[in-house]
């Protein structure tokens, strides 16, 4: 084994990658990805959520009431990777919500834009900001209060179709895919 002193979050990789979008009090649309996402409740249904604190997305949730998600497919990593610009390097010159206006759907959330064809949305209401967890990232947690799913990857018990193939990141520009779907018998029938 290796002893690991630096960039220890990496050993807890792959990490699935989705889109987190906000909008300014000035009302400027922004989606970024990030892959520093879990589910914390199922019922009520919510996620916590951890942006770099220098971002422009951190700000604009310490000054909103909510965000979006969205799940992308592995066929819009390409894009994707583009909307991460401060890792992967990539400047139009352009603003990207103008740039990639028609891969975004403005109409689903006051609180921000979704990937238009990703494997779902969801919108979320901002009900708590921890304070005083120290580090460089703000967390965020996020109540749902609504969502969709692309019905050409999952039927209406959200249950996949085929393989809908999310992706997760490893670290800077290395990812993976989710590998086919496969089961196991259960013991007994945990009844969800």
């Amino acid at each position: 084994m290796l002893e690991v002193s630096d960039k220890i979050h990496r050993i807890l990789a792959p990490r699935l990658v989705v889109l987190i979008g906000t909008t300014s009090k000035d009302g400027r649309k922004n989606i970024i990805p990030i892959n520093n996402i879990t589910s914390v409740s199922t019922d009520p249904g919510m996620a916590l959520i951890a942006i770099y604190r220098e971002w422009i997305t951190a700000s604009n949730l310490m000054q909103t009431k909510g965000f979006t998600i969205s799940v992308p497919s592995r066929e819009q990593l390409e894009l994707v990777w583009k909307l991460g610009g401060k890792y992967s390097g990539y400047n139009s010159g352009k603003d990207k919500m103008d740039e990639f206006k028609e891969s975004f759907d403005l109409d689903f959330s006051e609180y921000g834009p979704v990937l238009k064809d990703s494997l779902g949305w969801i919108e979320c209401k901002i009900i708590d900001l921890p304070k005083d967890v120290g580090g460089n990232h703000l967390m965020v947690i996020g109540q749902y209060t609504k969502a969709m799913v692309n019905p050409k990857y999952y039927d209406k018990e959200i249950s996949p179709i085929g393989n809908p193939k999310p992706f997760m990141q490893w670290e800077r520009n290395h990812f993976a895919e989710a590998s086919d779907i496969f089961s196991i018998d259960y013991f007994n029938d945990p009844g969800f």
